[in-house]
């Protein structure tokens, strides 16, 4: 038998929601490629309000001059390989974290199919598929997931 897994997330910044360590608040470090090559900022956090997991990590591209071409893209925590107080790191080149589907915040069956896309774009089996077989439910840890 399984578990229905909800696939609501909340952007961290407007749910009201705190970090139980503010110290897995990557909002605002400098994300990095896997030759240490800037590819821009950590804007926001996903986090599923059922169990207070941060899912996904929202990305928003350095751009090019005077931030024209900036673009959002989001990236499973499965995919962060590595974080210190001031950088998060995804063993991807730039390039290939830049041609991940594009992120625009929407409502509903659009915005679950941008998680889904977000998982396919990385390889990573999306957080709803593996706990939704796990039996007897979701056991919820904070952080749980990040590397």
């Amino acid at each position: 038998m399984s578990t229905s897994v909800s696939r609501e997330l909340e952007r961290l910044s407007s749910s009201g929601m705190t970090l139980a360590d503010p110290a897995m608040d990557l909002r605002q470090r400098e994300v990095r490629d896997r030759h240490g090559e800037a590819v821009g900022t950590v804007t926001d956090l996903l986090i599923d309000p059922e169990t207070a997991q941060l899912r996904l990590v929202e990305v928003t591209t350095a751009g090019g001059l005077l931030g024209i071409g900036r673009k959002r893209h989001l990236v499973p925590v499965e995919a962060i390989t590595a974080d210190d107080p001031r950088t998060v790191s995804i063993d991807r080149p730039r390039q290939e974290i830049e041609s991940t589907p594009e992120y625009v915040p929407a409502e509903g069956d659009d915005e679950e199919n941008q998680y889904a896309a977000a998982y396919e774009a990385y390889g990573v089996e999306p957080y709803w598929v593996r706990e939704a077989a796990v039996p007897g439910g979701i056991e919820a840890r904070p952080g749980s997931g990040r590397h």
